[in-house]
């Protein structure tokens, strides 16, 4: 999830981005990069000045396809999607485009069948330059990003209302679609294409013999049958693309005449108020995930950083394998290997953790450590630094109050890694200066730690989930992971899954080549597997009967991670639902969309779902919480469905005695409190489904 909050977010016209948006994070499992984050702001950062040329227009716009989804479901984008998709009538992308040609800033680039002629897609494109740029100014204005980015906008155009009509038009449309195809496959010459032509010019009163350009006139000239008629005179209109070769994708033309405003990242951007009855004609269950499928490779400027390394001789923004680096590992590990210390009596192991946030993954080792009665263990939280895109250093920033009290972390300052020379180091901040948006101080290195320990260990700060498939979007992004000095440098790579340790070996040996395979399957283990050789059992494994007894109640300097519920934080929560008794709590989510697509059935179904709610008052208390959305925008929208909405709204406590009215939306802050979901689709059901609480979607037809 985004984390941001709606006092977060800045206005599209005015966006900007703070330092920890462009950290490295995993997002509903799934690993973003630092460059990734660099991309999508660079992205809205377009869309912001697509934005205020439309504003300046009177043009309407509004989030499509996979960006539609990612604001409804996820307040931003998809995580492992890396587009984004608008939309606009013909009419308004017609005048969009035109008012464009004067508007936009130096730089920027229009790309559309008539203004570029190598461009070969029948929808638009705005894009921020023509070529990589990685001059100073331009990183600064983009965020970081080096890469061509742009946002794809889809024109919707009408169908006519009389059938024959259409049919006609699609008839046209389908031969001029086969002949670009015969061009394509057979080039000009071919028979079929010389059969087909002069039914297409008889048909369209064209010109089109085979010559220069022929498929770029063949483009032309469906972009022309798809735009034949008007919008403002259609009753539907369709994204053509799809249309003709599906025949679906139609809307109604009226879901168009107004807009509302959805959390995206930490801004808001435009959509049909009737988005889950879009989301559900292009997609079905929408709120089903799939981490599979796109129509390009991931990451999206995966060839530009190619381009960009072939000609810096190096990845360039982050860690190229230094072959150095990797002969003195491989060398320390044979050392290791010949000549084995010999172990004897009690050994010291100190964990170098960074963020509170990223204790979790590091907290299983630690448990196997603290139930070794012949290790002593410490925990030593490290310092860090914000950095920007050039690597200059910003902030300090020192976590140690804010692990959990019973790790009783030490302060680093008062723990010198060369001088305490502990007989096991573990880490977890992988990038040895790397990094475009922290950094540690050198002292915390991997490759200055190796030399203050006998063993290094490292595991990863981030715990993504397995990749589904080889190859997969997943995997794309964990290689990043891979491609750390940490991972190079270090005596053992500590992952969870076998599957994960696959995904590192496979990546590495590609890097490495073949005769490393042995190497590194003895220097990547599992979490499971690890054995600090100190009491072991008959088949060389650690103890595992050994318990760990933790104090996690309040105890001196505990941080606010603790694991305590209850306390001041709660009593919003408490004051909101007041006393349960025993009851659970149901939160009954409803949307700007179930009330715009169903308008005074919508009003009848909450009616009759807060009905059931009473009849169980005994069992259940309900929560009605409104999308924000719907507070800011439907008053604008629709008055008369407004005012219903308010009517019903002031009945609850009275009709509906088990309701409370969050008209604050203090609900969505207590997730954790809820017992289960009901309502509308969009980001808290997703929630609930991540945090393994039920989840019912209501039918305006049940």
């Amino acid at each position: 999830m985004t984390g941001h909050t709606d006092h977060d977010r800045r206005n599209l016209l005015n966006i900007d981005f703070p330092k920890a948006f462009f950290e490295d994070e995993v997002r509903e499992g799934f690993f973003v990069t630092t460059m990734m984050k660099r991309y999508w702001a660079a992205q809205l950062k377009v869309l912001s000045v697509i934005a205020g040329i439309c504003d300046r227009h009177g043009i309407s716009w509004f989030a499509d396809y996979g960006t539609l989804m990612g604001a409804v479901r996820h307040e931003g984008y998809i995580p492992w999607d890396d587009d984004l998709d608008i939309c606009m009538l013909r009419s308004d992308w017609n005048r969009f485009f035109e008012a464009a040609k004067n508007e936009l800033p130096q730089g920027y680039v229009i790309m559309t069948l008539k203004e570029q002629e190598e461009y070969r897609e029948l929808i638009g494109r705005i894009s921020n330059s023509h070529a990589i740029d990685y001059s100073p100014g331009h990183l600064e204005e983009f965020y970081g990003c080096p890469y061509t980015v742009g946002v794809d906008i889809f024109p919707l155009d009408g169908l006519f209302d009389d059938p024959d009509t259409e049919a006609e038009r699609r008839r046209r449309a389908q031969k001029v679609i086969d002949a670009y195809g015969i061009v394509q496959a057979d080039g000009e010459d071919s028979q079929r294409l010389r059969a087909l032509l002069p039914v297409i010019e008889r048909d369209n009163r064209v010109h089109l013999r085979p010559g220069a350009g022929l498929e770029r006139r063949l483009l032309l000239l469906l972009d022309r049958i798809y735009s034949e008629c008007p919008d403002e005179g259609a009753s539907r209109v369709a994204l053509m693309r799809f249309y003709m070769s599906h025949g679906n994708h139609i809307y109604d033309r009226k879901m168009y005449e107004s807009y509302v405003e959805l959390p995206f990242e930490n801004t808001f951007i435009r959509a049909i108020g009737r988005y889950d009855e879009k989301l559900r004609a292009d997609y079905g269950d929408y709120m089903h995930v799939s981490k599979a499928g796109g129509v390009h490779g991931y990451p999206v400027y995966s060839e530009q950083e190619q381009i960009l390394r072939d000609h810096m001789g190096r990845n360039p923004y982050r860690y190229t394998l230094d072959n150095q680096e990797l002969l003195a590992s491989v060398g320390r590990y044979i050392m290791k290997a010949t000549s084995p210390k010999v172990l004897k009596g009690r050994r010291s192991i100190a964990f170098f953790p960074c963020r509170a946030k990223w204790w979790d993954t590091m907290e299983g080792l630690w448990k196997r450590a603290v139930s070794d009665p012949a290790l002593d263990v410490c925990v030593v939280p490290v310092h860090y630094y914000d950095r920007d895109f050039a690597g200059d250093i910003l902030d300090e920033h020192y976590e140690k109050e804010l692990f959990p009290g019973y790790v009783n972390a030490m302060d680093c300052r008062d723990y010198d890694p060369a001088k305490e020379h502990p007989d096991i180091i573990v880490m977890q901040v992988p990038y040895d200066g790397w990094s475009t948006y922290m950094a540690t101080p050198p002292e915390y290195y991997s490759k200055n730690l190796v030399n203050c320990t006998d063993e290094l260990v490292y595991i990863p700060c981030f715990d993504p989930e397995d990749s589904e498939t080889d190859g997969d979007r997943a995997e794309a992004a964990i290689r990043i992971m891979v491609e750390q000095p940490a991972v190079v440098n270090s005596d053992k790579v500590v992952l969870k899954s076998e599957r994960m340790k696959q995904v590192y070996i496979r990546r590495l040996i590609e890097l490495t080549g073949e005769p490393t395979r042995d190497y590194w399957n003895q220097k990547i283990v599992l979490e499971s597997e690890i054995n600090w050789g100190t009491e072991q059992s008959e088949d060389g494994s650690l103890l595992e009967n050994i318990s760990v007894d933790i104090d996690i109640s309040a105890s001196a300097g505990a941080g606010k991670n603790d694991l305590i519920c209850g306390g001041a934080e709660n009593d919003e929560w408490d004051k909101l639902v007041g006393d349960v008794s025993g009851r659970k709590v149901v939160v009954y989510y409803v949307s700007i969309s179930f009330l715009l697509q169903g308008r005074e059935r919508a009003i009848d179904k909450i009616r009759k779902s807060l009905d059931i709610f009473a009849e169980n008052e005994d069992k259940i208390q309900a929560v009605l919480l409104p999308q924000k959305t719907l507070l800011s925008d439907l008053e604008r929208i629709d008055k008369l469905l407004w005012n219903e909405f308010l009517d019903l709204t002031a009945e609850i406590g009275n009709a509906w005695k088990n309701c409370v009215y969050d008209h604050d939306g203090i609900a969505a802050e207590y997730v954790d409190r809820w017992d289960a979901f009901y309502g509308d689709p969009g980001v808290l059901p997703r929630k609930c489904v991540l945090k393994n609480k039920p989840v019912m979607i209501q039918n305006i037809d049940v």
